[in-house]
């Protein structure tokens, strides 16, 4: 049996002597038939560490060679030069990093100090001070139509079930204690 072969990008380097190559398939959706991309991620052996981020290698099938390693590079087609893997290696340290813009938004989302350090009574009489200052055309309000009322009577009967409730408990309240019986002394 002839051992699998794929083509793929590299994606990571970071480890050594092992590479992540991306391998993109193109198959038909089961169901509607569209062609869709899968994107399969093998760890390859890579004995001399010359493949770079962005390079285009040939990996072949072998023994295990770890828990996760399967896969040994066999040829590099397509090496991505030093200044582009240069760039590479930038582009993914800038999230670690702040950059400027990134630092003013945050300064223009975090409160005045004279805010943070007044009590909070003091801060809710400044808020509706400035809620009163602004002028109202920044927030229109919208607009009500006045609504005629309809001929029909009201929706409730006058004699409904918890009236009659209500009437019954006043009338055994009020009813004389003559239905009682006496007690007798003995």
């Amino acid at each position: 049996m002839a051992a699998k072969e794929r083509v793929g990008q590299v994606v990571s380097d970071k480890m050594n002597k092992t590479v992540v190559v991306a391998v993109e398939s193109r198959v038909p959706h089961p169901k509607y038939g569209k062609i869709m991309v899968r994107t399969r991620r093998f760890k390859a052996h890579d004995e001399e560490n010359k493949c770079k981020t962005g390079d285009q290698v040939k990996i072949r099938e072998t023994r295990p060679l770890s828990r996760t390693k399967h896969w040994i590079v066999t040829d590099i087609l397509n090496q991505v030069s030093e200044a582009v893997s240069e760039v590479v290696a930038q582009v993914e340290a800038i999230p670690s990093t702040q950059s400027a813009e990134t630092a003013q938004v945050e300064e223009a989302a975090a409160p005045p100090e004279a805010l943070a350090t007044q009590p909070l009574e003091e801060a809710v009489q400044v808020d509706e001070e400035q809620m009163a200052a602004a002028p109202a055309a920044q927030a229109p309000e919208p607009e009500t139509q006045d609504v005629a009322p309809e001929d029909t009577p009201e929706d409730t009967p006058e004699d409904t079930p918890e009236d009659a409730s209500e009437e019954a408990s006043v009338e055994l309240s009020q009813a004389p204690e003559a239905d009682q019986p006496e007690e007798t002394e003995s």
